[in-house]
């Protein structure tokens, strides 16, 4: 590192890893300042837009989608961590999960991370964060909700092949509170 002016001269810092490694950029340098901000060489600072949803809902098995937005990414690296255990999901479109319902697609502008099959266990909170220093994020809150039916009663019915029959049907969507484990019962008639 050499130091000009009371600024120091490095690579851009990135998020450590669970493991401690740092991913570093070395197309670009960035000067920073003595209270430890960026100033980007071209002076386009990354800023993260407001998100379309920050609360994602969606039923167990089908596919959740958080979206985010930023503008003047630049050569910085938007990276998506889950927050129950700090796991690095992504960093750009490299994708560390090795649960292969993850993934993450980006296009200018855009870094919306999916979770096909989505269980309750994905539920919980989740962060897209841009490695400037420091660091900037965006919280999303995913909620998977998981429907059940079943078939109560007390007696065995025997019914004649061709007969009709009228079913009453009870749907129970159980939600389960991230972090917490609780759940909450909805019930309706159809």
């Amino acid at each position: 590192m050499e130091r000009r002016n009371g600024h120091v001269d490095r690579w851009p810092s990135a998020a450590l890893s669970m493991e401690g490694a740092m991913v570093l950029n070395p197309l670009k340098a960035v000067t920073s300042t003595p209270d430890g901000g960026d100033s980007a060489l071209d002076d386009k600072r990354p800023l993260l837009l407001p998100p379309l949803r920050r609360e994602v809902s969606t039923r167990a098995g089908q596919t959740a989608s958080l979206t985010c937005r930023v503008m003047n990414l630049g050569y910085r690296q938007l990276m998506w961590i889950r927050a129950r255990d700090l796991h690095v999901l992504s960093s750009g479109s490299e994708v560390f999960s090795t649960d292969s319902r993850v993934s993450v697609s980006g296009r200018e502008g855009s870094w919306t991370l999916t979770i096909r099959y989505a269980q309750p266990r994905d539920g919980g909170e989740y962060a897209c964060q841009v490695n400037t220093q420091p660091p900037i994020a965006q919280w999303f809150n995913l909620t998977v909700v998981e429907a059940r039916a079943e078939i109560a009663g007390k007696e065995t019915m025997y019914v004649q092949s061709g007969s009709n029959i009228s079913l009453t049907c009870t749907v129970r969507e159980q939600l389960v509170v991230p972090g917490t484990g609780a759940q909450i019962k909805q019930e309706g008639n159809s």
